[in-house]
């Protein structure tokens, strides 16, 4: 909707980049098509604009939230893992 032409915004607010996306390159994808359709991605907690070295900074931030995100997955599956070889039931 956001990317559709005559969108109703131009503002997509969200508290961290990472919230909007874990993978650096989904995040530029999309920021790219956003800023095409005339709409601007905005981090509450993250204040760039949009001269080249915000743009940096945002990709260093997106490459970290990546690399944070793969470390989590990766410490859930080892702790399910562990609670599987035990019997305990990782469900609700």
């Amino acid at each position: 909707m956001a990317t559709a032409g005559g969108a109703p915004f131009d503002v997509v607010v969200v508290h961290s980049f990472s919230r909007f996306a874990r993978d650096h390159f989904a995040l530029e994808y999309h920021v790219r098509r956003l800023r095409k359709a005339g709409v601007r991605l905005v981090s509450m907690t993250q204040d760039l604009g949009d001269d080249p070295m915000s743009v940096m900074v945002r990709q260093v931030f997106a490459l970290f939230d990546e690399y944070q995100s793969k470390e989590n997955a990766k410490h859930v599956l080892h702790a399910m893992q562990e609670n599987a070889r035990q019997e305990f039931w990782n469900g609700r």
